[in-house]
Parts: C-alpha cells; structure tokens; sequence
C-alpha cells in the first residue's frame, strides 16, 4: 500500500535527507524550492510503503495545471533506489489514481537530461508511458564538454583563448557577485531585452546556503570583471554553467572564450561542463549563433524533452489538494 502525502514544513528534514542519499541535485533541496516561494505553491508529494518513503515528486500547482516544478529547472519522480520495478510500478498506478481523484487537469513533466540522471534513478517518462499518453510539450538543445581533453576545439575559439592570454587575462573563483551581476543584467537586457531568472539578492541568498554548489568564475583584467559564468555543481561531476556573460572589452579580447577553457583546466577535466540550452523559447527554434558558440568548444547536442500529460475523467469534489496539511491519500 502506498501513502501519498501532500508536503508540509514537517518533512522537511525526511525530504532534504531523501534528497541526499539518493544524490539528486542541490535544487531539490527544501531550501533552493523555496526561495520562491511566493511565486510558486509547493504542491509537492511524499510516497510512503509504510514508514518508508520511497518517492518525492517536487511540484506546483497553478490554473489546475500540476508542474513539476514550474520554478526549477528540472522536475520528476524520483524514486528510492533501493525500489524494485514492482514497487516503482505501483507508485505510479498510485499517483495516476491521485491525479484522477483531484481537480488537476494536465501534468507538466521536466525529467533530468541523461548527462545528469544516476544510474540508480529511473527515466519517468518510460515508466509512465504504460500510465499516461504522453505528448512532447517542447524541446530543448543543452549542449555539454565532456570530460576530456580529446575533444574537437574550433579554431575560432582557440583564436579567441589566444588573444585572452596575449591580454594577460586573469581566471579564478570571484565573490565580487554585484559587478558580474551588473554585467550579466545590463548584457541580457541589451541582446535578449529581459534580466537574469534570478535577482541579486535572490543569487546571494543560494549561493549563502549553497555555498560548495554555487560559484561565481570570471575572468578579469586589472581586477575588473571582462566575462564570467555562475556554475552550478550536480552530482555526478557536471559543472552547468547557469549564467554566461560578457563585456564589449570581453568580446574584443576572447574573455568567454578564455573562461571556459580555463574552467576546464580548473576541474582538471574531470567534470562534463553543460553550457546550457541553446532553444529560442518563444519560437522553439535554434539560436544558431548561440549553438555555434557553444559547438565551438566541442560540445555534444543533448535534447531535453518536457513532457505534458492530459488527465482524463476527473471526478469533480472538494480541492482537497490545498489542504496538504491534513490531506492523506492512500492508494491501494
């Protein structure tokens, strides 16, 4: 039998510790899902067998709409790896049961790309399909260094490396977060008219509590910031690069170029360095300039798929759901 329990400040410490052995990434932890809080409502859920829990699904409702998570990169259900497929079958015929029972019409599905996924951590779309019909939402083109010094570098941003290093440029780990910031701000609003996902007081705050999982890199001349990137550290040595951003001096003098080649050395190869998606949000298109860019360091295409599932037959009651504090469903 599977308890599924709406979460509430209480699981709080079940949750992170869940988090933690089955190495998930830091932005499942209950304190990066709630820095905004207030503009997504945690309709997160718990999978008990007993007293054991044996699935998380980080979600938010919004306009009877379940998203997993609509305010994090990635969202799924992520299984304990000691499950077997017997038991991770049956949590998903209980969850399809939970969708059918309350007022939520479709399921939005944001499952970890490959080049992140463990090898303990079931694909949830697989799993699923023999549950839901699945229907492809969008898809996005992240493109990753792997691990290696063997990889085909375009000449063009060799040149580029080349000119940072005549420049005597600069490369370390920064806390001088407020400079990058007005860089990154002023560079996004100019070529993309829009600001960074995060404030600067949001970024200070995660990076505060996250300390070993959020850096700021950069590359500088006489102590002044040309070109940086904020990674994000996940398991499994990916580095993601979660903000890229140059200056006109930067571009003049090869400063990204020098960043992420330096980056690499810094991690001693070791770690796959994801750039991030290259997918034209609105249009669904590739920004080839972007994707060449980011090609040019010998990155590999990977797609990520969101997926969107329709509930059919809804039973119209109470919305029970938004009462997680006293809600218990328990499927059998």
């Amino acid at each position: 039998m599977i308890n599924i329990i709406p979460y509430c400040p209480e699981f709080k410490f079940v949750w992170n510790r869940f988090v933690a052995e089955q190495n998930l990434p830091f932005l499942f932890y209950r304190d990066y899902m709630e820095y905004h809080a207030h503009n997504f409502k945690d309709s997160s859920l718990l999978f008990f067998e007993e007293d054991v829990l044996v699935a998380i699904l980080p979600a938010n409702i919004k306009d009877y709409c379940l998203y997993a998570h609509g305010g994090l990169t990635f969202g799924d259900l992520f299984y304990n790896h000691q499950n077997d497929a017997a038991l991770n079958a049956q949590i998903i015929a209980s969850l399809k049961e939970f969708f059918n029972s309350h007022e939520i019409e479709k399921i939005i599905f944001k499952p970890l790309p490959k080049f992140l996924s463990s090898q303990s951590n079931l694909n949830m779309p697989i799993d699923i399909s023999c549950y839901f019909n699945l229907q492809p939402k969008r898809q996005e083109i992240n493109l990753v260094i792997p691990d290696s010094k063997l990889i085909n570098v375009q000449q063009r941003r060799k040149r580029g490396y080349k000119k940072a290093l005549e420049a005597q440029l600069k490369f370390g780990e920064s806390e001088n977060w407020l400079d990058f910031w007005q860089v990154l701000s002023k560079n996004l609003w100019e070529r993309h008219n829009c600001y960074p996902v995060h404030t600067y007081r949001e970024i200070c705050y995660l990076r505060d509590r996250f300390p070993k999982n959020i850096k700021l890199f950069a590359a500088t001349s006489h102590g002044k910031i040309l070109a940086g990137t904020v990674v994000y550290f996940y398991p499994n040595k990916v580095a993601h690069c979660q903000y890229l951003a140059n200056t006109p001096l930067g571009r003049k003098k090869g400063a990204l170029d020098f960043v992420i080649f330096e980056l690499q050395k810094y991690l001693k190869y070791e770690y796959k360095i994801s750039l991030g998606v290259s997918t034209l949000r609105k249009t669904m298109g590739v920004n080839q300039g972007l994707y060449d860019w980011k090609a040019g360091f010998g990155a590999i295409p990977h797609l990520h798929e969101i997926q969107e599932i329709e509930v059919k037959n809804l039973r119209p009651q109470n919305n029970t759901f938004a009462n997680k504090n006293t809600f218990i469903y328990v499927a059998h």
